[in-house]
């Protein structure tokens, strides 16, 4: 069909674009879904025993795990950067035995140790991206 390939580069231009206008809290956000969408794809595969696609999936994910400790800055909060490194690398490491065993459960641990921070991360939007500025018209909000 036609439209499937138009779509997959509507979707692709679409995703690029969400990325050039991002700003860092949402890089992270966006990392996160990434992670956890190819673990998701990764259960799918070990299922399907399409090995090939379970382990480029995984190793997306380990990927995105060690772009998530590159973000990390100890500057802000040093303990905080430490136990978050550490949680990667166990997950890092933890997904290299699921793709070693074609161990779903393995893939379900690390999607709960993740999902807490994610979640924790998501919730915290609002403290730490600014909003936009309200435009006002001789000093009282449009919005008013």
């Amino acid at each position: 069909m036609m439209a499937n390939p138009r779509l997959q580069q509507y979707s692709k231009v679409n995703a690029q674009t969400g990325i050039v206008d991002a700003d860092p809290h949402r890089l992270i956000q966006l990392l996160y879904h990434g992670l956890l969408e190819n673990l998701a794809k990764s259960k799918g595969f070990i299922e399907r025993k399409d090995i090939e696609n379970k382990n480029k999936h995984l190793v997306k994910a380990c990927d995105i795990l060690n772009a998530l400790r590159t973000c990390l800055d100890p500057q802000h909060n040093k303990e905080l950067t430490e136990n978050l490194d550490s949680l990667y690398d166990y997950c890092i490491r933890q997904l290299l035995m699921a793709n070693l065993k074609n161990d779903i459960s393995i893939i379900d641990e690390v999607v709960g140790l993740i999902m807490p921070v994610k979640t924790a991360w998501d919730d915290i939007r609002d403290q730490v991206v600014q909003p936009e500025a309200q435009p006002t018209y001789n000093g009282t909000s449009a919005t008013a």
